[in-house]
């Protein structure tokens, strides 16, 4: 049956990720996930040294779903940028849902493409929600397939860049951009995407 597990950061991973025994990292969350099954982060900053791969899948009927507890209140901080092009948050599972988690950075390389939060990999039915994003150049990349953008705010960086998305939706964001920035870019083959309601700040 799916299962609901906690992350906090009082937590301990030896702990058995019940509401009242929580994990305390993004590494320990990420690994037992399987379809049905949701994750919730309570306020807290979760500080990242590292690149993190998601790689479990959900199916359609039934997502991974990794959440925080309060909208923006669970953010994940990482102190490091990622190996070019490949994001600081890779998501290579299919039909896993992100809802309300803040992402950050402290280290931003202004003006490089490559320089990267969350890459979605080639896959099928992602989801962002409600999540707010800050610190890198490119806050997000799709190569994927029925990926929902939606309700997230992007506080800095070029936007939203979808290469090779097939039936994307994109809607209802807030996004702030740089000098360089794009807003929504759809290039390279992609097809049958969608965009509406979305507010793009700096354009021009």
């Amino acid at each position: 049956n799916p299962a609901t597990y906690y992350v906090a950061t009082t937590g301990n991973d030896a702990n058995a990720g019940t509401t009242l025994q929580p994990w305390a990292t993004l590494d320990k969350a990420l690994a037992p996930a399987v379809p049905g099954d949701t994750v919730i982060f309570r306020d807290g900053v979760y500080t990242q040294n590292a690149r993190k791969l998601q790689t479990n899948d959900g199916t359609a009927s039934n997502p991974i779903t990794f959440m925080a507890e309060n909208v923006g209140g669970a953010i994940w901080r990482w102190t490091v940028t990622a190996p070019a092009g490949v994001g600081r948050f890779s998501m290579f599972g299919n039909y896993v849902t992100i809802d309300g988690i803040r992402f950050e950075s402290t280290v931003i390389e202004v003006g490089n493409f490559s320089d990267q939060m969350i890459r979605i990999w080639e896959g099928t039915g992602q989801k962002l929600l409600n999540c707010t994003i800050t610190g890198a150049w490119q806050p997000i990349k799709s190569n994927a397939g029925q990926v929902e953008i939606a309700h997230c705010t992007l506080l800095d960086g070029i936007g939203i860049d979808l290469y090779g998305n097939n039936s994307t939706l994109v809607h209802h964001n807030t996004i702030y951009l740089d000098d360089d920035g794009i807003g929504v870019y759809c290039k390279g083959g992609s097809r049958s995407c969608q965009f509406w309601a979305n507010e793009i700040h700096g354009v021009g």
